[in-house]
C-alpha cells in the first residue's frame, strides 16, 4: 500500500511554511510541501519491505539534500526559497498534522541535529560512526554581503602525549568454557611408591603447610582440600594455593578440587598418600677392627672406601641422601669436608678423597655419616677409623749391623715398628751383588699397591710416579706378581709416568730398562710394555707376536721364544752408547749397534695394547753388566725365613 499515494513520515510545516518528509509513490520527497516546486525526490523506490537509512539536511542558505543508505540522491544540494523552520509548534510523525496520508511501516533511531551533516558524517552514521561535534560560521572569502555560511567541523580528541588524530576501536573476547580445571599437591615424594612426605614439626598442636597448583583454560576461582575424607575445606590462593594441615604423624589421604571462574568444577583424582614423618633414619657403619688400607687414585689423592647402611623405619619416608666426613685426630691435619655417598638398596658407600698433597694418611680418624630421609628428618653416627698406608720399618740391632764377619752361629736381633701393630716379620739373606744391582735406579715401580689403586709409587729417589691415563681403563692392581704384587692389563689399559729429566738421556749416554712380564695367551700382535718415543727418538720395550723386542732411536732388536706361555719372564735391555743388547730371562737374544740421545718430550707410557701382568719396571742411567742382569733375575727368588717377634 506504501508504493502508491502519498504517506507522510514527518510533518513540520504549518500554513505552507516549514519542512516535511514523505513517501510519494514509493519515492522519498523532502522539502516544503506547501510549495510543491521546492521538493527533492529520490529516484529509488524504498517501499520494498527493507530497512533504509534516511538523512535529510537543510542549511541556513536554504540548500537541501536527501541521503538514502548513506548516499546523496543528487550531486549538489538543491536551493530552495527562504523558509522559516519554526512555522509549526511541533513535529508530527506518521501522518499530516491535519490528518490523513498516514504512513504504514517502522521508524527507528530518529535524530534531529542543530547543524548540517556533511556527506562524510552521514556515511559515518550509516556505518555506525560518530556525528560531527559542532558547527561554526565564518565570513565568506572574499567578503560579500551574503549571509554567513555554516561549515561543518570534524573534531578529534588529541592524545596528550602528542599523537593523533587517530581512529580507535575495541573488541571483547568471549570464551565459552566447558572444560573443568585440574589441581595437584606439590610435595616431595618417593618416585617408586608415589607417596608424598612431610616432616612432622612437633609441638602440642603441630601444623604443616601443604600447597600445590591448579590450571585452567580461563582462570581458577578457588581450590578445596579434603583430608582423610573428612569433607572439603577451602585453601588459600587459587592457581597457587596453600592449606594448613594438622600434622599428626602417620599416613593421611589428600584430595584437591579446583573450580574455575566459569563455575566448572574438577572431578577429584584419586587421593594422594601423604606420610607425616617424625622418625629419623637408622644408621650403621661397617668398620673392621683391623686398620683400613687406603688406595691412591690417578690424581695422587688417597682414597678410603667406607660403607654402611641407612634405613628408615617401616611406614616412614625412606632415606633420601647420606654424606660422610673423615676427620683426623691430628688437630693440625686438614679434612676434605662432607662427601656424598652412593646408595644401593639400604646400603651406602663412598670412596672418600683425603686432602690433596697428603704424603702418608696413616693415623686415627673419626668417621661420621649423616643421612636425611625424604621428609627432612636427619640422623648422624660416628665411629673411629684407623688408616694404615705404610708398611712396618725394620732395622738390625746396633751390634749386628756393625759386625762385618760372623764366625759362628749367631742370633740376629733388631727392631720392627709400625703405627698399627705387627702381624709377622721375615728375614732374607741377599748377596751383595743383588743389592748393588738395584742401586742408582732412575725409576723403580714395584707395583705393590693394593686392589683399587690408580696411582703407583716410584720407590727410587726420583719419585717419578705412574698413574692411570684419563679416558682409558686403569690396570687392575694387587694381582699376584713375580715379587709381591703386580698390575694386570687387559689390552685397553694404560699407565703414564710424566716426562722428566730422570727419563731422558743425552747422546752417548748409557741406559738400562727392565720389566717382568706374564703375557696372556693371544692378545694383539704388537704389545707395548714401556715406551718413551717422540719423532722417532727414544726407547721402547715391546712384545711382537709374543717375542721380546727393544727399539732405540729406530734400531730394533728382537729375539727369543714366544713368551705367551703363562709364565713370568724377565726382559732387560742395555744400551752402552754404541751397542744395544736385549736379554730374556738372563740370556742375550739380540744385539745391534745403536747410539744417539733419547731425550724427548713424551711421557713414559706403560702397557699400551698389552694383555697380561707387569711387575718390577726399572730404569738405570748406566749399562748393566751381565752379572747385574743375573743378580736382578735372582732377586725374584730370594728365600724369606720367618723371624720371632717378642
Amino acid at each position: 500500500s506504501q508504493a502508491t499515494g502519498t504517506h507522510w513520515i514527518l510533518d513540520g510545516s504549518a500554513a505552507g511554511d516549514g519542512l516535511g518528509l514523505a513517501l510519494v509513490l514509493g519515492h522519498l520527497q523532502f522539502g516544503n510541501f506547501g510549495r510543491f516546486t521546492n521538493n527533492i525526490q529520490s529516484a529509488q523506490n524504498v517501499a520494498d519491505g527493507k530497512w533504509h537509512f534516511v538523512a535529510a539536511t537543510h542549511s541556513i542558505t536554504n540548500a537541501v539534500q536527501l541521503y538514502i543508505d548513506g548516499s546523496a540522491i543528487i550531486d549538489q544540494p538543491a536551493s530552495m526559497p527562504a523558509l522559516p523552520l519554526n512555522a509549526a509548534p511541533d513535529i508530527r510523525l506518521g501522518g499530516l498534522r491535519a490528518g490523513g496520508s498516514a504512513f504504514a511501516g517502522l521508524l527507528d533511531q530518529l535524530s534531529i541535529y542543530r547543524s548540517v551533516l556533511s556527506p562524510a558524517s552521514v556515511k559515518s552514521l550509516f556505518n555506525n560512526g560518530v556525528a560531527p561535534a559542532c558547527m561554526a560560521a565564518a565570513p565568506a572569502f572574499p567578503p560579500t554581503s551574503a549571509a554567513l555560511a555554516y561549515a561543518a567541523l570534524d573534531l578529534h580528541a588529541l592524545d596528550p602525549r602528542g599523537a593523533g588524530p587517530f581512529d580507535a576501536s575495541a573488541a571483547l573476547t568471549l570464551t565459552v568454557d566447558l572444560a573443568p580445571p585440574s589441581s595437584r599437591v606439590v610435595l616431595p615424594s618417593n618416585p617408586q611408591t608415589g607417596r608424598a612426605f612431610v616432616r612432622a614439626p612437633g609441638g602440642a598442636n603441630p601444623i604443616v603447610v601443604i600447597g600445590g597448583s591448579a590450571d585452567d583454560n580461563t582462570a581458577i576461582a578457588r581450590v578445596d582440600v579434603n583430608v582423610d575424607g573428612a569433607g572439603w575445606q577451602p585453601a588459600s590462593g587459587a592457581a597457587s594455593w596453600a592449606f594448613n594441615l594438622s600434622a599428626t604423624p602417620g599416613l593421611h589421604s589428600i584430595q584437591t578440587r579446583a573450580t574455575d571462574v566459569a563455575g566448572n568444577v574438577e572431578t577429584p583424582a584419586a587421593p594422594l598418600a601423604l606420610q607425616i614423618d617424625d622418625t629419623p633414619p637408622q644408621l650403621a657403619i661397617a668398620v673392621d677392627r683391623a686398620p683400613t688400607v687406603p688406595t691412591r687414585a690417578a690424581d695422587g689423592r688417597w682414597r678410603v672406601h667406607v660403607a654402611g647402611s641407612a634405613t628408615d623405619p617401616a611406614g616412614t619416608s625412606d632415606v633420601a641422601s647420606a654424606a660422610v666426613l673423615l676427620q683426623s685426630h691430628n688437630p693440625d691435619a686438614p679434612n676434605s669436608g662432607w662427601q656424598a655417598a652412593a646408595f644401593q638398596g639400604a646400603f651406602w658407600s663412598v670412596d672418600y678423597a683425603l686432602p690433596a698433597g697428603l704424603p702418608d694418611p696413616s693415623g686415627t680418624y673419626t668417621l661420621t655419616v649423616r643421612a636425611d630421609d625424604l621428609a627432612g628428618n636427619s640422623a648422624q653416627l660416628s665411629n673411629t677409623l684407623q688408616l694404615d698406608a705404610a708398611g712396618p720399618v725394620a732395622s738390625l740391632s746396633t751390634r749386628d749391623s756393625t759386625t762385618a764377619i760372623f764366625t759362628h752361629t749367631a742370633a740376629l736381633t733388631g727392631l720392627v715398628s709400625d703405627t698399627t701393630g705387627l702381624a709377622s716379620a721375615d728375614v732374607a739373606f741377599v748377596p751383595l751383588q743383588q743389592v748393588l744391582a738395584l742401586s742408582g735406579t732412575m725409576l723403580l715401580l714395584p707395583f705393590d699397591e693394593p686392589t683399587g689403586t690408580g696411582w703407583f709409587a716410584d720407590t727410587s729417589t726420583r719419585h717419578s710416579n705412574a698413574a692411570c691415563v684419563a679416558g682409558t681403563a686403569c690396570p687392575a692392581a694387587g694381582v699376584p706378581g713375580r715379587i709381591e704384587r703386580a698390575v694386570s692389563f687387559g689390552g685397553q689399559s694404560l699407565l703414564a709416568v710424566p716426562n722428566s729429566d730422570a727419563l731422558n738421556f743425552g747422546a752417548g749416554a748409557a741406559l738400562s730398562l727392565q720389566a717382568w712380564v706374564q703375557p696372556a695367551p693371544g692378545g694383539a700382535a704388537a704389545q707395548q710394555l714401556a715406551a718413551k718415543v717422540a719423532g722417532g727418538q727414544g726407547y721402547q720395550l715391546d712384545l711382537l707376536d709374543g717375542v721380546a723386542s727393544f727399539t732405540l732411536n729406530g734400531t730394533r732388536i728382537a729375539g727369543g721364544p714366544d713368551l705367551r706361555d703363562g709364565q713370568w719372564h724377565q726382559l732387560l735391555a742395555v744400551a752402552d752408547g754404541s751397542q744395544a743388547t736385549l736379554y730374556v730371562d738372563g740370556s742375550v737374544v739380540g744385539s745391534a749397534p745403536a747410539s744417539g740421545g733419547t731425550a724427548n718430550s713424551a711421557d713414559l707410557a706403560l702397557g699400551a695394547g698389552y694383555s697380561g701382568a707387569l711387575d718390577q719396571v726399572a730404569l738405570w742411567a748406566r749399562a748393566l753388566l751381565p752379572a747385574d742382569v743375573a743378580a736382578l733375575r735372582a732377586n725374584a727368588d730370594v728365600p724369606w725365613q720367618p723371624a720371632v717377634l717378642s
